[in-house]
């Protein structure tokens, strides 16, 4: 089959991204509140337009120190433009991070692959059972997502840099560690924990952490508590602390050591959902699976393990399990699951057979 042209794919893209639109945008009206959570989310930030106070996150009269206020801020956001009274949005905001999340993956697998596999992985992703699932939900999980992919295809640049030592773009470590504060604003520590460990993974596979001055963590830190720190010290000060005690103690820690709300399942159970989760690519797992060996051989997919594995095995050592949790890392996969279709790996078989074959003539 012949390879699309980058123009051809590019218009591939935008004819999904317009088809998605649609579909998310009629759910957006037709689908009344599914998810207590979501119901919460949208009633604290009509609340944040309705008072005014776009520094203490309420329920009604209590703290909602679940998360940050950045989901807030741009919930009340286009609340503010299209209807405090209309769920539809409220959930506007994570038609963008959709759109966004599969522009972005498209681009950085045009830095993998043909344009062919880069659709693919895009396709892949915008269509998954559980992205359109929570495309559809006023929560985090959506934005959440497409800033993991700005931090991590950020990373990816760099990474691909030291690899074939070359100079990275001049602010390729700006864009990392500004879309790690946003990840922060929105729903905690969970980018951060997600960039360090697949820097971990990396160091650890070349036995090398020089490599990471290329990152500039000190600019990069202070970038981030810039970002951040203003929000935190303004609701510290305006609750007295409790917001940022609450949202530790009660949420964070909570998940980390005993099923939260119910939602305590065993190690394994992000596996076992895998399949349904990620339909229709469910079929491709398998050609991912035999092939790992041959993953682990190139610098692109071990970029791809080293960003989907580690966090991965860290949600399924986490007591508290929901499906959205494998949202940051479903990108990688949908890359490696593109790159193993349009671009296979021999299998084993293969390989055998041309080693073989010419010992054979002789």
């Amino acid at each position: 089959m012949r390879a699309l042209p980058l123009f051809d794919s590019r218009a591939a893209l935008y004819g999904l991204m317009a088809i998605l639109t649609m579909v998310v945008l009629m759910g957006h009206h037709a689908v009344p509140p599914m998810d207590r959570d979501e119901s919460r989310f949208a009633q604290a930030s009509r609340q944040m337009v309705q008072s005014g106070d776009y520094i203490t996150v309420k329920f009604q009269d209590e703290l909602r120190a679940k998360k940050p206020a950045g989901i807030y801020w741009t919930q009340s956001f286009f609340a503010s433009l299209f209807g405090t009274n209309d769920i539809a949005s409220y959930r506007f905001v994570n038609l963008l991070a959709l759109l966004a999340a599969v522009f972005m993956l498209y681009h950085i697998g045009l830095r993998l692959y043909e344009p062919r596999a880069a659709l693919a992985a895009a396709a892949l992703l915008g269509s998954s059972f559980i992205v359109l699932g929570e495309a559809h939900l006023a929560k985090t999980d959506s934005v959440l997502m497409a800033l993991a992919l700005a931090q991590q295809g950020a990373f990816l640049t760099i990474y691909r840099a030291v690899d074939t030592e070359t100079v990275p773009p001049r602010y390729s470590w700006f864009w990392f560690w500004a879309a790690m504060a946003a990840g922060v604003l929105v729903k905690g520590p969970v980018l951060p924990v997600l960039a360090v460990l697949t820097v971990t993974a990396l160091s650890l596979w070349h036995r090398d952490v020089g490599w990471l001055a290329r990152l500039r963590p000190v600019y990069g830190i202070g970038l981030v508590m810039m970002i951040c720190l203003p929000w935190a010290i303004m609701v510290s000060a305006a609750t007295g602390g409790a917001f940022l005690d609450l949202a530790f103690k009660g949420d964070f820690l909570a998940k980390v050591k005993s099923g939260q709300e119910s939602h305590g399942v065993l190690p394994g159970a992000f596996l076992l959902l895998l399949p349904v989760l990620v339909w229709p690519g469910t079929p491709l797992l398998v050609t991912a699976v035999s092939g790992m060996r041959g993953l682990l051989t190139g610098p692109t997919t071990r970029f791809l393990l080293a960003w989907l594995i580690p966090f991965w095995v860290m949600l399924e050592l986490v007591p508290t399990k929901l499906p959205h949790y494998i949202l940051p890392v479903l990108p990688a996969l949908c890359l490696i699951l593109a790159g193993r279709v349009i671009a296979p790996i021999p299998p084993p078989l293969e390989q055998w057979r041309g080693w073989l074959v010419p010992a054979m003539r002789y």
